[in-house]
This record gives C-alpha cells, sequence and structure tokens, in this order.
C-alpha cells in the first residue's frame, strides 16, 4: 500500500502537479478504495498525453466557491473515469486507446466527447462515465431541511428515471456504453437474487435470460450498461439497437 501511494505521489511531483481537496485528502488518509483506480492508470497508462491532465483536473479543488458538496461532486465525477478505466481493461479485457474521443456515431452532437476510447477483436467502443453526482447533491440539499434521510439509497423507482436520462445524454454523445458508479445506492450483493428483485424495482422491464440482463430502451444506440461496485461489475446488455457509423 506504502509503495502503490508512492507511484502516485511521484508521479504528481514528476510532472508539477499539487494535490488539492479531496486528493490530497485521500492522499493523507491511504483511502485506498479512491487511490487504486488512480494507481493502476498510472501504472499501465502513464504514456497516454492525456491522462497527465485527467490526474491534474482530479487534484484540483473545482467546483463552487464555498459549496463543499460541489468540489466533492466534480472529484467523484473525475474519479469514476479512473474507475471505468479499470474495469474495461483489466476486468473486461478491452484495449484502451484514449481519453476524451468524439465519436463516430451519427447521433452524436457536434463537439461532444466520450470520457474513453476502447478496443477488443478489432472494433472500437466509446464510452461514457457517469457518477450519481445527482443524488449526491439532492441529499445533500433536503438533509438541511430534513426531507429525507441522507443516510438511506435512492428508492429504486428513482433510479429507473436517473439511468434513463444519463442514457440520452450518452446517445447524445454517441457512446456505445455507459458506465455508472453508483456509491449511495446501497446496492444488494451479486447473488442473482438479491440482484434480481433489486432491478425489478429499478424497471419492470429489465429481465434476466440465458445468464444475461437485458434493459429494452427505446431510441438510444447504447448497446450496453455497465454497473461498477468497487472491484465488481455487471452488465444490462441494451437489445435491438442499431449503431450507426
Amino acid at each position: 500500500m506504502i509503495e502503490a501511494t508512492n507511484i502516485l505521489e511521484q508521479y504528481l511531483e514528476s510532472n508539477s502537479i499539487f494535490a488539492e481537496g479531496y486528493l490530497a485528502e485521500d492522499i493523507k488518509n491511504k483511502n485506498w478504495s479512491a487511490l487504486f483506480y488512480i494507481i493502476y492508470a498510472i501504472k499501465n497508462f502513464s504514456n497516454n498525453v492525456r491522462l497527465k491532465e485527467k490526474i491534474r483536473l482530479l487534484a484540483q479543488k473545482r467546483g463552487v466557491e464555498d459549496n463543499n458538496n460541489d468540489v466533492r461532486r466534480n472529484y467523484e465525477n473525475q474519479l469514476v473515469e479512473f474507475h471505468a478505466l479499470y474495469v474495461l481493461t483489466e476486468k473486461m479485457k478491452y484495449n484502451f486507446i484514449d481519453f476524451d474521443i468524439s465519436s463516430v456515431k451519427q447521433c452524436a452532437k457536434i463537439g461532444s466527447n466520450c470520457d474513453i476510447l476502447v478496443e477488443k477483436d478489432e472494433k472500437y467502443y466509446f464510452v461514457e462515465a457517469k457518477q450519481s453526482s445527482t443524488e449526491l447533491m439532492l441529499k445533500s440539499f433536503n438533509s438541511e431541511y430534513n426531507l429525507i434521510d441522507i443516510n438511506k439509497p435512492v428508492w429504486p423507482d428513482e433510479l429507473g428515471k436517473y439511468i434513463k436520462r444519463l442514457v440520452k445524454e450518452g446517445e447524445d454523445k454517441g457512446c456505445d456504453f455507459l458506465v455508472l458508479q453508483v456509491p449511495k445506492w446501497g446496492l444488494p450483493n451479486l447473488s442473482i437474487d438479491a440482484l434480481s428483485n433489486f432491478l425489478k424495482q429499478v424497471s419492470a422491464d429489465i429481465t434476466y435470460m440465458n445468464g444475461n440482463w437485458y434493459w429494452p430502451i427505446k431510441d438510444t444506440h447504447i448497446t450496453k450498461l455497465i454497473f461498477l461496485k468497487e472491484l465488481v461489475y455487471w452488465e444490462i446488455g441494451i437489445p435491438e439497437t442499431q449503431c450507426l457509423s
């Protein structure tokens, strides 16, 4: 662990990056659950020219002045890209190509970028990674007025609406995969029964067939939802889509 955090600290120093805010706090506290993904990216993709800028953004204290929750939201939104990169390359065995690439899909809006581009079997996939920043901000605001319990997860039916909004955003960017990290959802363990009960509450349209999850969502070219939970993940395929290029 000490050796691993040294890798990050040496990278920051050699690239003249000063850690502020939550990255500085995570380094100080040796928060392995966050630092692991950053260190993995440095160890495996340090030659990528955009990685330094990604880590520089992560190290900055960005957000609305005097709004600590907004600073945390920006930090976690940046961190989820490193988490997605780890799962895509280490767990799912895709080859990393680059960060912040414009999709070639016809549905992509001009000037938009996808967070990550990966490749497998000579086919390229545009990926957008999202974190539950909406939930984070909502709970912080409502807790001030005792409207909801900030320690309880968001209701599953609200998750269904939230995910579909993110699918629409990903569609506008022309991505193939949408990666979602939702630490505050209170997700069950990954047993089929527990996960099935949970996902049925998210949407009655989600089905489990032949060892795979499916969720028909209209009007999207996205073919796969990838959910992150620490070092593991699960997928939900979106059937009957046609990717245009």
